[in-house]
Order: structure tokens, then sequence, then C-alpha cells
């Protein structure tokens, strides 16, 4: 768990270091937007934005228990990237798979953004789409 906060953390870090330093040299207005500058991207890339990936096999038999939609996804993938921060604090009510970590779910879905839920699967669907399958 503390091995998946330590990017943010470092950013955060950064962000109380440096804000304080330009603090004790009078510099109000750059502390503050530096450090809420470092800590907004801070929590952009924790855990809270990005939930724990598992693995395709995983993902189904969570979803087969608790109904929740599952999401292949892959890094620097823009689509992925922009459907994480649409759903923001929903995020961690579906499974996300990471194709790149997962060879099967990268045969599965040839590398294509898809969310699948009971059998029905979109590929590269709008955040509105995905929120409905949320609730």
């Amino acid at each position: 768990m503390l091995r998946r906060w330590g990017l943010s953390g470092v950013l955060f870090a950064l962000a109380a270091a440096y804000g304080g330093a330009r603090l004790l040299d009078d510099r109000l207005v750059g502390a503050v937007l530096f450090v809420g500058f470092f800590a907004a991207l801070g929590v952009v890339v924790s855990p809270w934005m990005f939930p724990r990936s598992v693995s395709a096999a995983e993902a189904a038999r969570l979803s087969a228990a608790d109904g929740r939609p599952i999401v292949y996804w892959r890094l620097r993938c823009p689509w992925c990237l922009r459907l994480r921060w649409a759903l923001r604090g929903r995020a961690g009510r579906l499974h996300w798979v990471d194709v790149w970590k997962d060879p099967s779910a990268a045969a599965s879905v040839e590398a294509v953004p898809t969310v699948v839920l009971n059998g029905t699967t979109l590929v590269n669907p709008t955040a509105s789409a995905v929120r409905e399958l949320v609730r």
C-alpha cells in the first residue's frame, strides 16, 4: 500500500519543502501557487485517482461477485486518462486491468480501452456511459 503512494508522497514533500522555503523568503504568492500545483498533482497521481490494477482473471472473479464493471486500460492512453479523470472519486467502484501488465488481457482486448459488465462490452465509452454502469 505504501509503495502505491510513493510518487504522491514525493510530490507532497516537494510542495511542503519548496513552498516552506518560499514562505521563509517572504514570497507568499509563489509559495501558495507552488504548493497548490504540486499538492494537486500529488492527488491526481495518487491511488484515490488511480486505483490498483488487478489481473483479468481476478477482475472477472470480483466482477461476478460484486457486479462492478471491468475497465481494461493502458498507461499513456489519452482515452484512459480522460476516463479516469472524469470518474475521479468513482474510479474505485470499478475493477481496473492494466493490459500492459497482463498479457491475457492484452490479447483479449487487442490494446483497445474497453469496459465490460455482465457480458456487455463498451469500447471507448464516454464517462457518462461508464457512470451509468457504476450506478
